[in-house]
């Protein structure tokens, strides 16, 4: 039977601590609130090169090659990404650690350093061209909310998704329904590239396959599959160019903020920790105060000293307090 083989596409599960997970930039912080258009059916869906993963455990990487497709308009490599994996020379990877090899050691292109139609063998081989396609960010919707699945893909036109799922629901299936199972044996990454609505109305996810042309493309993920068989997803954030001598805010705060609350006076708390390069400049200043601004908050109140380490470390830039306010204050209020 199918269902008693574990399909290994070399998704793993990311081993980072909670509270290194607790670091990671959250969707519901950094996207600006932006109408959705849930298209009825799949016409008018962007068409992005296959992927081939060729039976390697490259779909983490193969299915961010794609992200980046959708935001470069270039063909990217799967091949450094992989090769640089925390947990070489063990097979797969998690969706942080491509993330994170992105933004801080780079990609290249497809033409440059080829990754499709690649054995496992040769996806580990060294890298040896120059990857300078980096400072791409990283967020992270709920995959169990497809709203945000899509508006993911409305502002950077991808979202990759994680599944666990049973094969004989998948594997020869375009659009997987739940069947029930103890043996979830299918661990897999794929790239969400269009929302819309099915016959029925029903919400879905049009994803690109990495499984190369001899296997289904693409699949439809509807709502109730993600909710039932997703397990994560990210997006990527491309880069900006920094204004060489950008604007010094200005704003008077008038009260304490806390994390949890989402207002103005967080939005312009935001812009003042770009200005000071404690904030990443390539996400939105939304107003939402939760783990990004906490840590860039923290690095803030360190950096002016406005109480002691003791305390500082104890609240974790989770509070902007009197002292806070007032140092904040007697520099931007001006």
């Amino acid at each position: 039977m199918i269902d008693e083989i574990k399909i290994d596409t070399g998704l793993v599960e990311d081993p980072r601590s909670q509270e290194e997970k607790d670091k990671d930039y959250p969707h519901s912080e950094v996207a600006m609130a932006i109408p959705l258009k849930w298209n009825r059916g799949i016409e008018g869906a962007p068409e992005y090169p296959d992927r081939d993963q060729n039976g390697s455990l490259t779909c983490v990487a193969q299915s961010g090659a794609s992200g980046l497709n959708t935001i470069t308009g270039k063909i990217i490599s799967a091949h450094a990404p992989y090769r640089r994996r925390s947990n070489f020379p063990g097979g797969g990877m998690w969706l942080q650690n491509y993330g994170d090899l992105v933004r801080n050691q780079g990609v290249t292109t497809e033409d440059l350093d080829p990754s499709q139609r690649m054995s496992e063998q040769q996806m580990n081989a060294d890298v040896t061209v120059a990857t300078p396609l980096n400072k791409f960010l990283y967020a992270f919707p709920n995959v169990k909310n497809i709203d945000e699945i899509a508006t993911a893909i409305e502002a950077q036109k991808h979202s990759l998704i994680t599944i666990l799922g049973n094969s004989n629901e998948y594997t020869n299936v375009e659009k997987p329904i739940v069947i029930p199972s103890d043996n979830l044996n299918i661990a897999h990454c794929l790239c969400g590239i269009y929302y819309f609505t099915d016959e029925k109305g029903v919400k879905c996810i049009l994803v690109k396959e990495s499984w190369g042309p001899n296997y289904i493309r693409q699949r439809i993920f509807t709502e109730d599959y993600l909710k039932s068989r997703g397990t994560g997803a990210m997006y990527l954030i491309p880069p900006v160019v920094v204004p060489p001598t950008p604007a010094k805010p200005k704003f008077k705060f008038q009260s304490i903020l806390l994390y949890g609350q989402s207002n103005y006076s967080i939005k312009m708390l935001q812009d003042i920790l770009k200005f000071e390069g404690l904030f990443p400049i390539n996400i939105n200043s939304t107003g939402n105060y939760l783990s990004t601004t906490a840590g860039a908050v923290l690095k803030w109140q360190i950096k002016h000293k406005v109480a002691s380490l003791i305390e500082l470390n104890s609240l974790r830039g989770r509070r902007c307090g009197e002292k806070t306010i007032a140092a904040l204050n007697l520099i931007y209020s001006k």
